[in-house]
């Protein structure tokens, strides 16, 4: 593991574990939400500036993986404490936002937020650190193979406090936020009328009324190149030397049980002699390379806890080298994994990913960041609280174009990383017990859920819209097994103390293979039986590759639209022979219980807003007249007014001028507001505006608030309103 660089800088912000301010985080907060100052025009003052502090935690490496369409980001746990109590407590949450750029930081779009859960774990120091890995998937458009598509990504990494949406420069007391450049996958199938869409094609509306528009459209499979077409495509890039393009040619011919001279004399030797290359020179080339990492590295790697999957970032780094462009097959990353499942030397291989990487023409400096994912079955090697942490080691090699099958040598090309993981506590898996556990709720940890009001701790966070439910029958056999011998789980839900409702909407996932020769994802849609049972999905991981179920451990999705209160959520399942059994939560609550049902806080109100114009000044604010909306007013001049928000679970406000471009800079004030974790209804206020070097133009002043609630997995419920003025020259 490679100890991150740093730079100095002051306490503040890197160093200082701040003990006092760790543990009492959520009362510090409670009482002033800006208490370490991180909140811009905020009524409140800080008490202690603190942000951007990585003692605790940090994120490691951020990239995709285009081919599963998931941000990934690896965070690093340093320290043995800090984190709100061990692995027989709720622990605390480590929350990462993603954001998406479509032009190099301009902009960004908020792609949502993910969590996991951490606890205090013995014996974690930054030489032996904690990896963990968050993972969100994500629907961008892909386009076909004549257009590169190279994006920004960014990932806001927050202990404890859920990063707030479409706020990309927020920065938390407790994380930080890392940067990267990533390549959105070529098109390779969709519903035609998506198609049309992505690629800005309009046909006539006598045409589309003849089509099945929901008919999938798909690309024509890439051409892999010859070793003659690679020899010219690199013949005069002498960044690419012959051993690398024909790496996995020598590779497969040194490889063979037996070895052919002839056979190589007539074709490999008389090929490369052909193509004015000197085999011997070659080989030598080859034999001496050792872990080059010129044109990829490994940089970290991580295990997700909530899908049950390791997770590998790797850095793409040079233009070209990987065998012809994105109309062409490319080479493959291939990242081998190996667990030390009892820290004791001995090195079980858990299996093989990869990633499909290109030559591109607008690699920029600093590379691309990928990932590979890869499902392990950690759940089998779980293990009561009580008995303590079960942490691994993790060994991954990278290895270009050509699967690396020992873990104790270095590949050609690449490089080796090891790492620690913790295995979730949980209960011992017997085959055959199909109790169900019910897991997260948009994944959030049921234990992160207050059961007496049904809000997530520590923001106050309710649910609104869709929610969706994950959860895990650890006994149950894999999607290898025949489903009539799966188990089937239903999933109920009532208003606190009413009748149970089952759910029976249909929803859709991907199933996801991978053997080695890159991943192939196709749709497919669960469906409840004629009792209301779904059949249950589990990914199946083997030596030679992996068949993945995303989102991993959905149940259901529950379109709670319009309920609103307290309500519960439980799963149950059953074997073929009809046997039930009750489904349990883990024993992560703070009085160590399981419960067989979990409640949860509904809102789906959106913020109540008002906005109008007041008065206005023509002496620098000495005097004010009465004014009105849709007023005419000279630059210069003060416009006032007034606003209001009410919500039950208000959250924040930002008030703003528009046009920004004709503004020239004025803004405003209060710009904006923020109460994340404050149980506040709403705020009513002054707002002014000095037009001072504005443009005469007409405007709106606009009014934005926003609420905690979680709402279909994502940013919260907002309203807006606006006023408009126009300005005249003085």
């Amino acid at each position: 593991m490679k100890k991150k660089e740093t730079t100095a800088e002051p306490a503040a912000s890197l160093g200082g574990s701040f003990e006092r301010e760790r543990k009492q985080f959520r009362a510090l907060l409670l009482g002033n939400p800006n208490y370490f100052g991180n909140l811009k025009n905020s009524q409140f003052q800080p008490v202690l500036q603190l942000t951007n502090n990585t003692f605790y935690e940090e994120l490691g490496c951020v990239g995709f993986q285009p081919e599963l369409k998931q941000l990934e980001a690896v965070v690093f746990l340093t320290r043995p404490s800090g984190y709100s109590g061990g692995i027989c407590t709720n622990g605390s949450q480590e929350y990462v936002r993603f954001y998406l750029s479509y032009n190099d930081g301009a902009s960004w779009v908020d792609q949502g937020v993910e969590s996991i859960t951490v606890y205090d774990v013995p014996g974690t120091t930054e030489e032996k650190r904690l990896e963990y890995a968050v993972s969100r998937r994500i629907t961008p458009s892909q386009l076909l193979c004549q257009k590169e598509q190279i994006l920004k990504m960014r990932a806001i990494l927050s202990w404890e406090v859920i990063p707030p949406p479409n706020q990309p420069d927020w920065q938390p007391p407790w994380g930080e936020f890392k940067d990267a450049r990533i390549q959105i996958g070529k098109f390779k199938q969709a519903p035609m009328d998506k198609a049309l869409k992505d690629f800005q094609i309009a046909l006539p509306a006598d045409i589309l009324t003849q089509l099945d528009l929901k008919q999938p459209l798909k690309a024509l499979p890439p051409k892999a190149l010859s070793l003659g077409e690679l020899s010219k495509l690199y013949r005069d890039n002498k960044s690419v030397p012959p051993h690398r393009f024909l790496a996995a040619h020598l590779q497969q011919a040194i490889s063979q049980p037996q070895l052919n001279i002839a056979g190589l004399e007539n074709n490999l030797h008389e090929t490369l002699v052909k193509l004015g290359l000197k085999p011997a020179d070659i080989i030598a080339q080859f034999l001496q390379t050792d872990g080059n990492k010129n044109f990829e590295e490994l940089n970290c790697v991580g295990f997700d806890p909530v899908n049950q999957t390791l997770v590998g970032v790797l850095t793409v780094k040079l233009p070209s080298g990987y065998s012809g462009g994105l109309c062409t097959d490319g080479s493959l990353e291939y990242v081998s994994f190996w667990v030390d499942w009892d820290e004791n030397g001995t090195w079980d291989f858990a299996g093989r990913a990869s990633v499909n990487v290109f030559d591109l023409k607008n690699t920029l400096p600093g590379g691309l960041q990928y990932a590979v994912v890869l499902p392990i079955p950690a759940a089998q090697y779980r293990r009561p609280c009580k008995d303590g942490p079960r942490t691994a080691r993790v060994r991954a090699i990278l290895s270009w174009n050509t699967p690396h099958t020992n873990p104790n040598t270095e590949p050609v090309w690449g490089n080796r990383e090891d790492t620690r993981i913790l295995i979730p506590p949980g209960r011992t898996v017997k085959i055959g017990d199909y109790t169900p556990s019910l897991d997260a709720l948009c994944n959030v940890p049921v234990c992160s859920i207050d059961q007496g009001t049904g809000l997530v701790s520590p923001g106050q966070n309710p649910f609104g819209g869709t929610i969706r439910i994950f959860g895990d029958i650890p006994g149950a056999p894999d999607v290898t097994v025949p489903s009539s011998q799966r188990p089937k789980y239903r999933v109920q839900v009532r208003p606190q103390g009413g009748a149970w409702q089952t759910l029976t909407n249909a929803f859709a996932i991907t199933i996801n293979e991978n053997l080695g020769s890159g991943t192939i994802s196709t749709s497919a849609v669960q469906e409840v039986d004629a009792e209301n049972y779904y059949t249950w999905q589990r990914t199946a991981p083997s030596p030679s590759g992996w068949r993945n179920i995303t989102p991993q451990g959905l149940l259901a999705e529950w379109n709670s639209l319009p309920e609103t209160g307290r309500w519960e959520i439980r799963v149950e399942a059953k074997d073929a022979l009809g046997n039930t059994f009750t489904g349990a939560t883990t024993t992560c609550f703070a009085d160590g219980t399981a419960r067989s049902s979990i409640v949860v806080r509904l809102d789906q109100k959106a913020p109540e807003v008002t906005l109008k114009i007041t008065a206005y000044s023509s002496d620098g604010g000495a005097t004010r007249k009465p004014a009105a909306n849709c007023g005419t007013y000279r630059v210069g001049d003060i416009l006032y007014g007034e606003y209001s928000v009410s919500d039950e679970h208000f959250s924040s406000l930002s008030l703003t001028v528009e046009p920004a471009s004709a503004a020239n800079g004025a803004t405003v004030s209060p710009s904006s507001r923020s109460f994340p974790t404050v149980d506040t209804s709403g705020e009513t206020g002054e707002w002014s505006l000095n037009t001072k070097g504005m443009d005469a133009c007409g405007f709106v002043v606009r009014l934005t608030a926003s609420d905690r609630a979680i709402v279909s997995c994502s940013g919260g419920h907002s309203n807006t309103t606006s006023v408009g003025f126009c300005l005249v020259k003085s």
